[in-house]
């Protein structure tokens, strides 16, 4: 698991390739910057022939991977058929009488067998001083130009390829040999849309084997490994910063729909209880009314129709369609001026009817009364007014008086 997350953390999005290589004026270093763009790889920019490392230091805008190849005098390449044996043992096949603890040591496996790099330490340890001392952070150091083979399939190129150091002959996709040729570069390779110098092509291609985490292995140094320590440690402090942040974040928003979600149904549960609160309210007017009515009327309903109601229907009954009813009072209040001011109900006349409308013809009219003159429960009529309005129209006022009101 730690070696799965380590190699999850190396993933960076961006690299800078370099290859340091000697020229008659001195080291020379070749640069490309690769950056992962999704499941693509996009070139950023190349620069050549830079001839000190403070120049390069000033083309980094900010911290970004170093992947090193090393191409100097003092650099040891040699084909073994062995593939199987470690590097000490090949140190040793190849330098009987050394200490292979002196030496940085690679393998690289090619058709042949392995294509085997030796380095004093020294040597290599200098150029890492180097690059430490410009603030260059190396995350990993190849020797030799050997990492073209994992570039090879891209390059379209023909058996033989040259490099600033070498021309390197290919089997397939693998080294099958080498020479040493330096030589001054100056044709462009096409790799998709992409142009690239062939004298960057060694850098392209130690860039491209770490940022697509091929199984490519450079030199262990302990100036390395606390390179990649660090890195390691900062890619781990940003994924978990992002992480904690990421975390929060959700979580704030979880929380504030949560709390959206609380405060909209706390909303509709005040609503509903306003509503219902208003029609508790509203029952209990209507039963202080209906109340005030059972007293008005003679106290408690009892579930017979009430005396109102059946007085009512006995008018509406007796009425003939030559009169037109324009309003029924049961039971009028008695005037009094002062029952408002002094807080007291009104008081009715619970013997007395009054009914105002319109008549066709006073005929009709004095038959009607005497019609409701014959009602059982009616005592008296008192027809208190009568006006014609037209020649076929007349208004009425008349007065019923009730037998026996209770």
């Amino acid at each position: 698991m730690l070696d799965f997350l380590k190699k999850y953390l190396f993933r960076s999005k961006q690299l800078l390739g370099v290859e340091c290589h000697q020229v008659e004026g001195g080291t020379v270093y070749q640069t490309i910057w690769l950056r992962r763009q999704g499941k693509e790889i996009v070139i950023d920019k190349t620069i050549t022939d830079i001839h000190n490392l403070g120049e390069l230091k000033n083309q980094l805008k900010e911290e970004i991977p170093i992947i090193l190849s090393i191409n100097i005098r003092g650099i040891i390449h040699r084909i073994v058929e062995s593939s199987t044996s470690s590097l000490e043992q090949l140190t040793q096949q190849i330098f009987p009488n050394v200490n292979p603890q002196d030496f940085y040591a690679q393998k690289l496996a090619i058709e042949s067998g392995s294509l085997i790099s030796i380095a004093r330490k020294n040597l290599i340890d200098g150029v890492l001083e180097d690059f430490k001392k410009a603030n260059l952070n190396i995350l990993a150091v190849y020797l030799g130009a050997w990492q073209l083979q994992y570039a090879y399939p891209l390059l379209r190129k023909g058996k033989t390829v040259q490099t600033n150091t070498h021309l390197i002959e290919f089997s397939g996709n693998q080294i099958q040999g080498f020479s040493t040729e330096a030589q001054t570069l100056h044709s462009i390779t096409k790799i998709n849309e992409e142009s690239i110098p062939d004298k960057c092509l060694v850098a392209f291609s130690v860039a491209l084997s770490n940022i697509k985490n091929l199984e490519a292995s450079g030199i262990e140094a302990e100036k390395l490994t606390a390179n990649q320590e660090t890195f390691f440690y900062k890619q781990l402090f940003r994924k978990l910063g992002f992480g904690i942040l990421g975390f929060f974040f959700f979580g704030l928003l979880a929380n504030y729909l949560l709390f959206n979600s609380y405060q909209n149904a706390n909303k509709a549960l005040n609503f509903e209880l306003s509503r219902k609160e208003a029609l508790i309210q509203e029952r209990d007017t209507l039963k202080s009314r209906y109340q005030e009515q059972l007293k008005l009327f003679g106290g408690k309903n009892n579930g017979k129709a009430s005396k109102t109601a059946f007085y009512a229907d006995q008018i509406a009954a007796s009425l003939p369609s030559t009169i037109q009813l324009n309003e029924f009072i049961l039971f009028p209040i008695i005037p009094q001026d002062d029952y408002t001011q002094r807080g007291r109900p009104p008081q009715y006349e619970k013997s007395k009817l009054v009914i105002r409308g319109n008549c066709q013809s006073t005929v009709f009219y004095n038959n009607w009364k005497r019609a409701i003159k014959e009602l059982f429960w009616v005592e008296s009529l008192r027809s208190v007014n009568y006006q014609d309005i037209t020649d076929d129209l007349g208004a009425f006022e008349l007065e019923i008086y009730i037998k026996n009101p209770k």
